[in-house]
């Protein structure tokens, strides 16, 4: 494996000539691939080998604007194969916007699949969620009334706080990136950073 990744090169089992391809490897892990090294549980060799460009895609929970479109395309894919018209209502949504899917993509597409195969009629309602993500919604958001464009503007004024506060590392410089002062810089990090 290791001389197929440096050289491109390898012999058919039970062959004797060396062929030659062009290929490219794309590897995946939900790991710290760096620890799994460090503690020797995964080759150095091999890492080497594979470590070109790498690129960390961060959980769902931490990109929270993907979870409408990503709900919405698996739905789609249901109602092509099964010849349905299905829809989430708005509090589904609402409440599947505040989960922090442990999951991640799998966990979604599982709990769309679920969702459709239990509606009855073409909208999906709160008493369609999966029980393992009913017991963890934010139900609050119902009885408060907030419109489904609340919710999302929350999760991007989130997203935007967390990504800019963890490029920033500090107060002073997330302050000055976004043109506020540094009291409002607090507010937004115990707000989104520090409860979230």
């Amino acid at each position: 494996m290791l001389d197929f990744l440096e050289n491109q090169r390898f012999i058919s089992v039970g062959g004797l000539e060396q062929k030659y391809v062009d290929t490219r490897i794309v590897t995946a892990t939900n790991k710290n691939i760096d620890k799994q090294v460090e503690k020797g549980v995964f080759r150095e060799d091999l890492f080497w080998r594979i470590n070109g460009i790498t690129q960390t895609i961060p959980p769902l929970r931490e990109r929270s604007s993907d979870i409408i479109p990503l709900l919405k395309y698996f739905l789609s894919l249901h109602n092509k194969k099964y010849n349905k018209n299905k829809q989430f209502s708005d509090d589904v949504l609402k409440l599947l916007m505040s989960y922090s899917w442990p999951g991640n993509v799998r966990q979604l597409r599982s709990a769309v699949e679920y969702m459709a195969a239990m509606s009855i009629g073409n909208m999906i309602e709160t008493d369609h969620l999966p029980e393992q993500v009913a017991k963890y919604v934010d139900m609050e958001i119902l009885k408060n009334g907030e419109s489904l464009y609340n919710v999302l503007l929350e999760s991007y004024k989130k997203k935007i706080v967390i990504n800019y506060y963890n490029e920033a590392k500090n107060v002073k410089t997330f302050a000055d990136t976004l043109g506020i002062s540094q009291a409002n810089a607090y507010r937004l990090i115990n707000t989104y950073v520090n409860d979230g």
